[in-house]
């Protein structure tokens, strides 16, 4: 009985298979699903069936690549009918190979529940569609499709066990999550369609769910994108991209902000080096990375991104590194993370608007040649990292040099890297040579030309930044830390909630290391701001500021403040900022000299602020004989500053207070074209000849010029001059001021 219930089943599964394949999509035979090939034999006539429903629903067809090989290595995707005739699933419209068609589920609901960022909760019993999803990607490169399709917002996948002892991935794929090379994977467009990861045994993955293999942590990360060897440049790159299109591969973890490398083979915690999210071999020629839409990387221990590069042919091989692209698009999401969200490793970038948070550090970039970042926003990171321009440094061919000690990729030109960040709790932004950098960071310093992080230091770059106090009093908006020819404009502001709660910037800008030429920085807006600079010890030539606005505070957060009185010396040091204060009793004017041994264009600002403690202060004399004019400099104490500059053997005065004043009326006389009225004199005490004199008149001069100077002591000589006026030009009574300054 139970041999004939049996039979009878089967003979209505063949009836069923049957009808089906008379149903056919114009005349086509159609399967319910291609599993059921082998018991169905199909008409000789027919190259083309259709089998499956819904998302599995695929076209399979009869031709010379559906071959006993193949059908042996994908059974998913290639069978034979009853008759032995072979047929292969065709990729879609898109060019893609539907995951469906491979057995892939999914689901439309989320797999994990992620209420507590730190422990997120598995949400049923999810089907592992891992062997599903990779035997789709494998049987895509074996037919050369585009890519691959997704059809469902949620697939779990497990993290696959290493099954060797080797960490090496060339010589052991066993614990690869993904593997992929030359493909597109494709979501549904509607919302993105996110891959997460599970443990190994079907459960939530923690932080404890990892091996060790040859004396590392290992979980396996995300997509591992093979490459071509030492063999030779690949002929077709596109063969070594990847590109996700509204996919999010989830590895299931998060950030705890410990960048410790490698992770801790105890608990697993910190970065793992095993678990990029998309890696690309290693020491091998790669090709193009992509991400659009909505897709994303989350979760995974280890850099988010990963390049890779072959360094066998030395510096002509690095350059070739340098053309391919980065492309990253709007809507971009890279997050969760203990390593750096992006590594290009030399690639050039070309990044649109991306998300990157919770993670170690944001960037270890190299910009490639000309690569840009354009909005790239950061929030929550240890540090925003570092962005340089150029490419991988090679001084000794098959030898690899650091790449943050770049070079151009053509000797004759220097690449230019383009960045805007926006940063809020980025640590540091790092930046180092051929940049220009804009953009903004709330409690977030950029730190420029850091020796430690690009070796040799830095030049050539630019800098438009905003500094947003918030959260946390910042030690300054910038720190220099050497390189040279580096200039820019910065803006401190604070939050009203930072305003609310006493917070500040203690410096605009701090310094040390050896400075070279050409650091400057034009301070536009001083919100907040105790001091504009403070130098620790520093070799060189000091930044140069413009734009700088005093106020009566600064002094005493200087970094080379002195009593006037009590605490300065005969001679002030060479430092580029000197606040002055006294005890609050003295009076009259105290003489000091200015250095010597000082670098040729060395600039020092001198700012008095001995009003502060009393009126009306004390007044600084520098003698005539430290300036080429030999004239005595005066700065007196109501909240006066002066600029002087050293020319290699004396200094020169650039900015000073108005020393004397006076007026007298006048009328001119009248003045033929390009005549010249009479000399006058007028008395201004306080006057010395080599003193600057600045003229005016309380009428419109009409086409007449005043020349102004000082002749004698106390005495300034005038004349009129009927430049390109009237002819005649007859003005009226008026009165001519002057000031006078050194």
């Amino acid at each position: 009985m139970a041999l004939d219930l049996i039979a009878r089943g089967m003979a209505a599964s063949a009836r069923t298979i049957a009808l089906a394949a008379t149903a056919g999509e114009g005349g086509l035979p159609t399967l319910a699903q291609f599993a059921d090939l082998p018991l169905r034999t199909i008409p000789s006539g027919a190259v083309l069936i259709v089998a499956g429903v819904g998302g599995a629903r695929g076209s399979y067809v009869a031709d010379a690549l559906a071959t006993p090989a193949l059908a042996a290595a994908h059974p998913r995707f290639c069978k034979a009918d009853a008759a032995g005739r072979r047929f292969r699933l065709l990729p879609d419209e898109r060019g893609l190979i539907p995951v469906a068609c491979g057995g892939a589920v999914g689901q439309l609901g989320p797999i994990l529940d992620k209420t507590v960022r730190t422990a997120p909760v598995l949400i049923g019993t999810p089907v592992d569609d891992h062997a599903a999803i990779q035997a789709a990607e494998d049987y895509r490169s074996a037919i050369g499709a585009r890519g691959l399709g997704f059809n469902m917002p949620f697939y779990a996948a497990r993290r696959q066990p290493h099954t060797g002892t080797s960490f090496d991935v060339h010589t052991d794929k066993s614990g690869l999550w993904f593997e992929a090379r030359g493909s597109e994977w494709v979501g549904t467009g509607v919302v993105p369609s996110s891959i997460v990861r599970i443990a190994a045994n079907g459960t939530v993955l923690t932080q404890a769910d990892f091996q060790v293999v040859g004396g590392f942590v290992w979980r396996g990360g995300g997509v591992f994108v093979g490459g071509k060897g030492t063999l030779g440049e690949p002929s077709n790159y596109a063969e070594y991209s990847f590109k996700l299109k509204d996919v999010v591969l989830d590895g299931g973890l998060w950030s705890t902000y410990s960048h410790l490398f490698p992770a801790n083979t105890t608990t697993g915690d910190d970065w793992d080096i095993s678990d990029k999210g998309i890696w690309f071999a290693n020491d091998y020629y790669v090709g193009d990375l992509t991400l659009e839409g909505q897709a994303g990387v989350i979760g995974f221990r280890g850099e988010l991104l990963y390049g890779a590069f072959y360094s066998g042919g030395g510096q002509s091989e690095f350059n070739k590194v340098s053309k391919r692209k980065w492309r990253i698009g709007p809507h971009v999401v890279l997050g969760e993370t203990n390593g750096s969200c992006i590594n290009p490793a030399g690639a050039t970038l070309e990044i649109d608007n991306p998300l990157c948070f919770n993670s170690a550090l944001g960037i270890e970039a190299v910009c490639g040649d000309a690569g840009w970042f354009f909005k790239a926003r950061f929030v929550n990171v240890t540090n925003v990292g570092a962005i340089q321009g150029g490419v991988y440094n090679i001084s000794t061919p098959g030898v690899p040099g650091s790449y943050f000690n770049p070079t151009r990729p053509d000797a004759a030109v220097a690449p230019i890297g383009h960045a805007e960040f926006h940063a809020v709790n980025g640590g540091s932004v790092f930046l180092g040579s051929w940049v220009n950098l804009s953009g903004s960071g709330v409690d977030t310093k950029l730190d420029i030309l850091n020796p430690a992080v690009f070796v040799g230091g830095g030049y050539d770059s630019s800098f438009d930044w905003t500094s947003v106090v918030d959260q946390a009093t910042a030690s300054s908006a910038i720190l220099f830390l050497g390189g040279e020819r580096t200039a820019g404009e910065l803006r401190c502001r604070r939050t009203e909630v930072a305003a609310n709660a006493g917070r500040v910037f203690s410096l605009a800008v701090s310094a040390y290391g050896t400075l070279g030429d050409g650091l400057e920085v034009r301070l536009a807006e001083s919100d907040g701001v105790n001091a504009p600079i403070g130098y620790s010890s520093y070799t060189g030539t000091p930044i140069k500021f413009r734009n700088l606005q005093y106020n009566n505070s600064w002094p005493t957060n200087f970094s080379c403040a002195f009593d006037i009185q009590t605490g300065a010396p005969a001679t002030l040091p060479p430092n580029p900022l000197i606040g002055l204060t006294c005890t609050g009793s003295g009076t009259g004017t105290y003489t000091l000299n200015l250095p010597t041994n000082v670098n040729v264009g060395m600039e020092i600002i001198l700012a008095n602020f001995t009003r502060n403690q009393v009126n009306p202060g004390v007044a600084l004399r520098i003698p005539g004989s430290n300036f080429r004019s030999g004239r005595a400099l005066v700065l007196p104490s109501d909240y006066n500053t002066c600029k002087v500059g050293y020319d290699g053997a004396k200094w020169r005065i650039i900015e000073a207070p108005t020393l004397a004043q006076g007026s007298v009326a006048y009328d001119p006389p009248s003045l033929a074209l390009a005549a010249s009225g009479p000399i006058q004199a007028l008395t201004v005490n306080g006057a010395a000849p080599g003193d600057k004199v600045r003229a005016a008149f309380s009428l419109d001069l009409a086409g007449a010029a005043i020349a102004a100077w000082v002749s004698a002591a106390n005495t300034v000589s005038f004349y009129f001059t009927n430049t390109n006026g009237a002819n005649p030009l007859n003005l009226a009574s008026g009165t001519v001021s002057f000031e006078i300054s050194p």
